[in-house]
């Protein structure tokens, strides 16, 4: 009886374990002059929209397309520091869209709903952004390359960040089937006896 309980115990830690490696690898994606990370708020931390980065000497910036806009975080490259005062425009096959400072969230937001439409379609889009504040001027060239799948998630439903309940109920047979199996064939062993 001490070795199932021991075993019990020990398949328990084991999914423990596995679902809590994904979220000690998650990362946000851009980095600084020293390494570090820009910082994004917790709502879109983790997720599978289609993103791109880009930086010039003066600026660095991470976006990411969503179901309602293309939401960007613009850092300074020398400090990582966030600029929240600056003129943000993105250039686009025939969209030349400004973009709103969310004060709320950190972050930038274009809202257009041809696009979103447009930056869904599979392939590379190449974008033009330009930023201007008090202190910087600049031409930031980005790519954002969506993949045929990350086409149809954004069409679909997203599993991801979802409890594998088919999984974890499987291993729950599995555990039940291996002690009842354990304490059978040892009501066998002490009746054979």
């Amino acid at each position: 009886m001490k070795t199932l309980t021991s075993i019990a115990v020990g398949m328990i830690a084991a999914v423990a374990v596995a679902l809590v490696t994904p979220i000690l690898f998650a990362a946000p994606g851009a980095h600084g002059p020293n390494g570090e990370h820009i910082e994004i708020s917790r709502d879109t931390a983790g997720t599978q929209h289609p993103r791109f980065e880009a930086a010039t000497e003066q600026v660095e910036l991470v976006g990411e397309l969503q179901a309602d806009g293309l939401r960007v975080y613009l850092h300074e490259f020398a400090s990582n520091t966030p600029i929240n005062d600056a003129d943000m425009t993105l250039d686009y096959d025939g969209f030349n869209l400004s973009a709103a400072y969310d004060t709320e969230h950190g972050h930038y937001v274009i809202a257009d709903a041809a696009l979103v439409a447009r930056l869904q379609q599979p392939g590379e889009h190449n974008l033009l952004l330009t930023v201007l504040s008090a202190q910087i001027a600049d031409l930031v060239p980005a790519s954002l390359i969506i993949a045929e799948q990350q086409a149809a998630d954004q069409h679909g439903y997203d599993d991801h960040g979802h409890v594998p309940w088919g999984w974890l109920g499987a291993l729950l047979v599995a555990l039940v089937g291996g002690v009842w199996l354990g304490r059978t064939s040892k009501a066998r062993a002490e009746v054979m006896a």
